[in-house]
């Protein structure tokens, strides 16, 4: 009973000591005291908006200062970006001095910087030259666990099991279903996700919360092409320039070396010149990639499988409905629908489809089925079971 009652006290101590039943940090950006030397609303960094930012006047090293309650510490920060295009230092206060933790370019727009326990910390821009800084929304967290929304974005992997290619923001769970949530999590894929459109901020910080929320961590490629609507790929292409959309495609098959591709339908859903334009592009990247003439700083490749959404040869269909371990049983599709939820901006947009309006939803079934695709190529033979994008790949 005494070695019983040992273990059980143990186990309690394990417990209570276990990261898991710590309090959750508390952001408490609100409670603190902001100071800028360029000016800038610093009502902006707590105002959950993403409509408007925080942004200084041009200056050598503008800055903006944060001050917690007396008292309070912070462990880490997470700054969500404005367009900002100088280098950065974050420095905590010691005494008198300050002492620099954090240097660089803005390469994720959201970041999170650990601090260490500081009571001051100021965010500035570094250089001999004026710069702008700029920031939507800023997160001060206090001790215990950080928050599962906390985004502490990796790189994107070296190589690519799946490269999903979607046009915009939202389209990778509209058109793609449960792609990401199915593969990136619950089989431990490394996926590559591009966009060839970059958004504007609001897209931008809404596209990276849909991707946080279904469990993706690799941060994503963005080609920067313009957000236009047109109709039919002849717009899309002289829009977009069609030898940029195929060398920029071909160029990431050659670094990300995916064994699978996965992209848009060809006719592009519903005639959308964007759509038309990715898959068009993709499917001509295949040639391009692995074409030795095509310079590039990548050796040729050619990914072993490409899947078009809506594809009518070769059709496979991917059940996004089934269970998920790493989710607890909820499906693919309705961690998918959590992700397209993030994308509040275009949670009511819709197009004229088929003679009637069709709202942007992620849903099973339908003319727009994201459970329908068809392989277009193939290196490693046909599919038979044809409910798997990486069916034969490591056979």
């Amino acid at each position: 009973m005494k070695r019983a009652g040992i273990g059980i006290l143990l186990m309690i101590l394990l417990l209570l000591s276990h990261p898991a039943c710590a309090d959750t940090a508390k952001d408490m950006a609100k409670n603190c005291r902001f100071a800028s030397n360029a000016g800038g609303k610093t009502a902006r960094l707590t105002d959950n908006n993403y409509s408007g930012a925080f942004r200084t006047g041009a200056k050598v090293g503008a800055s903006l200062q944060v001050t917690l309650p007396a008292g309070a510490s912070c462990q880490g920060i997470s700054i969500h970006w404005g367009e900002m295009s100088a280098d950065y230092e974050v420095q905590v206060a010691i005494g008198d001095t300050w002492e620099t933790v954090h240097r660089g370019v803005v390469l994720y727009v959201n970041e999170y910087i650990a601090l260490g326990g500081t009571n001051r910390f100021r965010i500035r821009t570094v250089g001999d030259t004026k710069e702008i800084l700029s920031i939507m929304q800023l997160k001060v967290y206090g001790q215990g666990t950080l928050p599962d929304d906390v985004q502490q974005w990796e790189p994107p992997p070296e190589k690519a099991d799946i490269m999903l290619v979607a046009a915009h923001p939202d389209d990778e769970f509209i058109f793609m279903g449960g792609t990401i949530p199915y593969y990136a999590v619950e089989r431990g894929y490394d996926v590559v996700v591009v966009y060839m459109t970059g958004a504007n901020r609001l897209r931008l910080h809404e596209m990276l919360a849909g991707l946080w929320a279904v469990g993706y961590r690799h941060y994503p490629v963005m080609l920067g092409f313009r957000d236009r609507f047109c109709r039919g790929l002849e717009e899309g292409l002289y829009y977009w320039n069609e030898q940029a959309v195929v060398d920029s495609l071909a160029n990431l098959y050659r670094q990300y070396r995916p064994s699978c591709v996965v992209t848009h339908d060809l006719n592009g859903e519903y005639n959308h010149g964007n759509h038309c334009a990715t898959a068009h592009g993709a499917v001509a990247a295949l040639k391009r990639a692995g074409d030795v003439s095509f310079m590039s700083d990548y050796p040729p490749y050619v990914p072993l499988k490409l899947y078009l959404h809506l594809y009518e040869q070769n059709p496979i269909y991917m059940d996004w409905s089934q269970p998920l371990t790493a989710f607890g049983g909820r499906s693919a599709i309705d961690i998918a629908a959590l992700g397209f939820s993030k994308h509040v901006s275009q949670s009511r947009s819709y197009t004229s489809f088929q003679g009637r309006r069709f709202y942007f939803e992620v849903v099973l079934g339908g003319p727009l089925d994201n459970g329908a695709f068809g392989l277009y190529h193939s290196e490693v033979g046909p599919d038979r079971l044809k409910n798997d994008f990486m069916e034969n790949i490591y056979e």
